[in-house]
């Protein structure tokens, strides 16, 4: 009985011994994750380049910019890419590496931040600075009274007014530079030129210092309507008369009798041009007020207080918009028309629709001419035809044309900012304003340091 025990005892040990030990797993190789790489923050010449952290892996990332490596070994998640040109685009590539020589490439493409937008909000009557970048980012506010006026830029300043204030502000921080008394009605276009500011008033026009505010000279006018400049010319209308002074020295050079009240003037290449309200469009020598042509509609115009149409210039033709019975409270029909501006010869004439508030013309020469109407139209320039149109628009709206963009107050919400651009889609891009406040409108935009005014703007047309 013991030997079979021990035998037992020594059978099960030697199976225990002859049992084949179990093999460790083999670690698992840690490959870099698919990923993607985000723009975290812009600016004029800088981009903050962000991906996620992958857990548990050991990793370190390349960052390539348009085929140049800039950057090795990093073990961070952003990356800032400086000293960037505003005005172009880039590509570059993000590339993870782990321990064992594995890695993932993500790819990537940035467009700079080089548009600024100014807006002013009519409720709170403040102006703000914000960015195209999808997020509408406040940059600044400033509240300094009824600021309805549309600013006029000139460098790093932006001169800002409306029916009791005028002011200037670094448009880079915001930051005050000089407040003064004024009285521009909502919407009408504050003019800076070689140092000076002009400034349209209820029933005058001040001509001050840009760098001080002070008054230089004012010229009193019973009525006006949006004065121009022109080569140190300042040209505005009043009444049935169309004046230049010299800018200067506040001479007067020349005045014109029209045949009823006259609207906005325009200069282009020595030659003034505006809208009769008794049916005329009249072309004078700037140089002297002489009449060089005018041309019949049948029609009128609405020749207001405190702002009128303002025709537009493209190529060799001359735009203005007219009414069938601007003063008829039944209905009119608001058309465009299409000149020669050197004969006043009619190219085209085109009707747009009924109980318009005002019709605004931009030329644009990607977009066409740019109508707000019922909804803002692309028209050939040299027909009238469609070209195409860019959805719903609000026809008391201010919109702007930039290169071959068109920056307008979204129909539904003027808390947001519609962007149309050239294509068949009716909706463009829309972002959220600053602190989601209501009634923002008038976007003048700067981009690549030029500065683009809204529809009708004398700042848009100034020579």
């Amino acid at each position: 009985m013991t030997t079979f025990f021990l035998l037992s005892v020594l059978y099960i040990t030697a199976c225990k011994k002859n049992k084949p030990e179990p093999v460790p797993p083999t670690p698992e190789k840690i490959f870099p994750k698919a990923f993607t790489v985000t723009v975290k923050d812009r600016e004029a010449d800088r981009v903050t380049l962000s991906w996620p952290y992958e857990p548990g892996a050991i990793l370190t990332y390349d960052i390539e910019l348009e085929g140049k490596l800039l950057a090795t070994g990093l073990n961070q998640f952003e990356f800032d890419l400086k000293d960037l040109v505003a005005s172009r685009a880039y590509t570059g590539k993000v590339t993870a590496h782990n321990p064992d020589g594995n890695t993932t490439s993500s790819t990537f493409d940035i467009q700079l931040l080089n548009q600024e937008i100014y807006m002013t909000n009519i409720v709170d009557y403040n102006w703000a600075k914000t960015t195209y970048d999808g997020s509408g980012k406040l940059y600044w506010k400033i509240y300094k009274g009824k600021l309805l006026g549309i600013p006029a830029i000139s460098g790093d300043t932006i001169f800002m007014g409306g029916s009791t204030t005028a002011i200037a502000v670094n448009r880079l921080t915001g930051t005050l530079i000089w407040s003064r008394t004024a009285s521009t009605p909502d919407n009408i276009a504050l003019l800076s030129y070689n140092g000076k500011l002009v400034l349209p008033g209820e029933s005058k026009i001040d001509i001050i210092s840009s760098a001080t505010g002070s008054t230089l000279w004012t010229l009193n006018l019973p009525e006006y309507t949006e004065p121009f400049i022109s080569k140190g010319i300042l040209y505005t209308s009043n009444d049935q008369t169309v004046y230049a002074y010299d800018l200067q020295t506040g001479a007067k050079k020349w005045e014109f009798q029209s045949g009823g009240k006259a609207a906005c003037p325009l200069v282009n290449e020595g030659t003034l041009y505006f809208i009769g309200d008794e049916g005329n469009f009249y072309a004078l020598h700037a140089a002297d007020g002489t009449l060089k042509w005018k041309s019949p509609f049948s029609g009128s115009i609405p020749v207001w207080t405190h702002r009128s149409p303002r025709p537009c210039i493209m190529g060799n033709n001359v735009y203005f918009s007219f009414a069938r019975n601007i003063y008829d409270a039944g209905g009119t029909r608001f058309t465009v028309r299409a000149v020669d501006k050197s004969n006043g010869e009619t190219l085209w004439s085109r009707v747009m629709g009924e109980y318009l508030y005002a019709l605004r013309i931009t030329p644009s020469t990607r977009l066409g001419l740019c109508v707000g109407a019922d909804r803002l139209y692309h028209m050939d320039p040299l027909t009238g035809k469609d070209l195409l149109h860019s959805g719903a628009f609000p026809s008391d709206s201010y919109f702007n044309v930039v290169d071959n963009q068109v920056f307008y107050t979204y129909i539904f919400s003027r808390r947001f900012l519609a962007l149309a651009t050239y294509r068949e889609k009716e909706q463009g891009n829309i972002f959220v304003m600053p602190n989601g406040d209501d009634w923002w409108q008038i976007p003048v935009v700067v981009k690549n340091g030029k500065a683009y005014y809204p529809a009708e703007c004398a700042m848009n047309m100034m020579e």
